[in-house]
């Protein structure tokens, strides 16, 4: 679920929109930092990796748990 009053999408006719995800672990932030410095490289891969997980959880929110709802994924790209 979102954080705080912030919306996890939306869904304007016929889109859904996902706004930006954090790498949020049962609510909370797990990794912070710059990669390089307070974070490693493989650290960055799996922050990625629970972000992007958190994008497909919004989208199964937005279609009510049926992801065969989403008609066309290649047009999907980061704004």
């Amino acid at each position: 679920m979102p954080a705080g009053n912030l919306l996890g999408f939306k869904v304007d006719r016929g889109q859904i929109y996902v706004s930006g995800q954090f790498p949020l672990e049962d609510g909370t932030v797990r990794y912070v930092g710059k990669v390089g410095e307070a974070v490693s490289k493989g650290e960055a891969y799996e922050a990625t990796k629970l972000a992007a997980l958190n994008v497909v959880s919004q989208l199964t929110l937005a279609t009510d748990g049926d992801l065969s709802k989403i008609e066309d994924m290649s047009r999907c790209r980061v704004l």
